[in-house]
Formats: structure tokens, sequence, C-alpha cells
């Protein structure tokens, strides 16, 4: 109730949910999201580190995804680079 009294735009789910949802537990994943549906924010998860952990979490059609497996934490000069070229982000 309070987080919805918040009004967020963005709601990020903690890599341990990631870890339950993979290890057979859905239903705090889901209602995470399901919340987030519900307030009309977007929902990013944090701790990606595998592409099975990836896959799990597209099927969950999430709307950002954060880890080591999608980049690693780097020095903005690398970002700038990045950002001007043309590259394809999984």
């Amino acid at each position: 109730a309070r987080v919805q009294q918040l009004c967020p735009d963005i709601i990020k789910i903690d890599r341990s949910y990631l870890l339950d949802y993979c290890a057979g537990d859905t239903f705090s994943i889901r209602s995470a999201v399901d919340l987030a549906a519900t307030m009309g924010a977007k929902v990013i998860i944090e701790g990606v580190e595998e592409n099975n952990q990836l896959q799990a979490m597209r099927q969950l059609e999430l709307d950002y995804y954060q880890g080591f497996y999608l980049g690693k934490p780097s020095a903005i000069h690398h970002w700038t680079e990045y950002a001007t070229c043309q590259c394809t982000v999984h």
C-alpha cells in the first residue's frame, strides 16, 4: 500500500527475486510485476548474470534488465563512445 502512495515511474526488483524465480518461486516476482502494472510503472530487474536468467525474465516481459550478463560497470567515457556508435544491444 505504501508503494502505491508513492506513484513510482519505475520499480526496480532486487536480484534475490530473480534467484527465487529461477529456483521455482515465481509468486514474489509476479506479485511485484503485477503491482507495477496496476500503477503504470515500468519494471527493471537487477542481477542478470547468465543467459538463462535473461530468458526467464524476458518471459515476464519486463521493461528493463540490468546485470553483468548485459554489461559490466564502466567509466563514463566508455558510455559516450558506446552512445555514438551503432551497436546492437541484447
